[in-house]
């Protein structure tokens, strides 16, 4: 919610188009049950059939309208998003592009591609439908407010349906937050060990480290499917209840309304727009407590990219090439665990008319790494493959 609000805010004129359009659109959306309780109230009453034509050609002009309101919002929220996301996934490459090379060594290249590949989970997650869809929250008050003119007893009803499904949205958003952000490490994890069998390949072959990172992977595959399905079960569990109370909130007003009827309170036509509008209330809130998954993983991205901001930035001044030609570097990779002391000592080699650099690295392993339990010194020249040069096996 924080980061809609703060792209709302980055275009204030925009935002306040944005949203008398969804005023609108909601406003609009009345005429259908106002409809409904006008044909059943006047026409059924008194038959005359230019009454009927006239609902019916304003109740369609209205739907026309809205249908029209909604398509413009949609490109103002395509507006707002397009911009964002933009600027979004510019700044997450600038930073791994002029950050400092000594803090980004510290940080797993899962990591690192976790933070630019977030920039597709918060496009999702506040795409133009979802930014829509809570704009509409508010207005779910205009349609109780509408019940309550009706009848206050049906509002009442379905004013403490919908709290009761917001509330449970709530909740679920909140337990969902843990399992998104283990399974976001898990993905990590998962990348370290992709990395080792697709980077590493001799090394794993010469020291038969397979099993080991059979095991890994298993163990992996087993934590992350787990909490995948509890992600699902949670939204499947909202779903469902989702759909109960929507049905409960029938029975009620329908039910509570039938009395009502009896006892000359309300008549056939308010009982059946009153039941009208509160599934059209209900809406928008059953449309935020589905969304709580891809908010949750938004956040857990702009938590990301929010650590990735906070990183020092290499300095900008002093002179820079301004034709490069091609050198032909030799990166010499260490793969190591948050125990271990590093030393790199950089040199250069002149062999005949072409510059080689390379960098040895001397480790110290104090204690047995968590992951996979072997250091690969790896040789890549431009455009081969890797090739092994020194390993160590930590049994």
């Amino acid at each position: 919610m924080r980061e809609l609000l703060k792209r709302l805010f980055s275009r204030p004129g925009l935002a306040v188009l944005l949203i008398l359009a969804a005023l609108f659109s909601n406003l609009l959306a009345l005429a259908p049950s106002l409809f409904v309780i006008q044909v059943l109230n006047r026409y059924l009453a008194h038959g005359v059939d230019a009454t009927l034509t006239t609902l019916a050609i304003g109740a369609v002009i209205a739907v026309l309208l809205e249908m029209g309101f909604r398509r413009v919002r949609m490109r103002m929220a395509n507006g707002f998003s397009a911009h964002q996301d933009e600027r979004l996934s510019l700044a997450g490459y600038d930073v791994l592009s002029t950050a400092s090379v000594g803090a980004l060594a510290t940080i797993p290249k899962g990591r690192k591609r976790s933070m630019v590949l977030g920039a597709d989970t918060i496009r999702a997650a506040y795409s133009a439908a979802n930014i829509n869809a809570i704009l509409d929250l508010p207005f779910a008050l205009l349609f109780i407010g509408v019940l309550y003119l009706l009848s206050p007893t049906l509002a009442s009803i379905a004013a403490g349906m919908m709290a009761l499904v917001f509330l449970v949205g709530v909740i679920t958003g909140i337990q969902l937050a843990a399992p998104t952000r283990e399974l976001a490490g898990a993905a990590t994890h998962r990348e370290r060990l992709v990395a080792a069998v697709v980077e590493a390949e001799d090394t794993v072959r010469g020291f038969n480290t397979g099993p080991f990172l059979l095991q890994r992977w298993h163990n992996f595959v087993h934590s992350s499917f787990n909490y995948a399905h509890h992600i699902a079960s949670r939204q499947a569990k909202m779903h469902s209840f989702i759909q109960a109370s929507s049905g409960l909130m029938t029975i009620a007003i329908v039910g509570v309304g039938a009395t009502l009827v009896v006892s000359g309170e309300l008549d056939v036509g308010i009982l059946i727009g009153a039941n009208i509008l509160a599934g059209k209330a209900m809406g928008p809130i059953s449309r935020f407590a589905l969304m709580h998954e891809q908010l949750a993983k938004a956040a857990q991205a702009m938590k990301i990219y929010s650590d990735f901001s906070r990183l020092p930035m290499e300095r900008q001044a002093g002179t820079a090439l301004k034709k490069y030609q091609a050198v032909s570097p030799w990166r010499i990779s260490l793969s190591v665990t948050p125990a271990t002391i590093l030393r790199c000592l950089s040199r250069s080699i002149y062999a005949s008319s072409r510059e080689w650099s390379w960098q040895s690295t001397v480790a110290t392993v104090r204690e047995k790494p968590p992951w996979p339990e072997f250091l690969s010194v790896c040789c890549h020249p431009p455009g081969g493959r890797f090739l092994p040069m020194a390993s160590i096996y930590d049994s």
